[in-house]
């Protein structure tokens, strides 16, 4: 699902879920950034919008993906890919 900021600008796609932050993946980009749950303003159909506009709405992960508990929440996040 993607992730808006407070203009509708799209700053990403939900990768995961943790505890206390949403973490965003920018389209053609590995790196992830991290979006605090009390920035989340409201989750519609065409996605989850944050408080904040552009980079002030995200948050360099830093070291919270070994302290987060990851989890994968259908349908914001998109599935694990598998192989068979």
């Amino acid at each position: 699902m993607k992730v808006r900021d407070q203009d509708g600008k799209v700053l990403g796609k939900v990768a995961c879920i943790g505890e206390t932050v949403l973490f965003v993946r920018q389209r053609f980009s590995r790196r992830l950034w991290a979006v605090p749950l009390s920035h989340v303003e409201r989750v519609t159909g065409q996605g989850v919008y944050v408080s904040g506009r552009e980079h002030a709405a995200v948050e360099p992960v830093g070291d919270r993906l070994r302290t987060e508990i990851i989890t994968a929440v259908h349908p914001l996040a998109e599935p694990p890919r598998t192989h068979a």
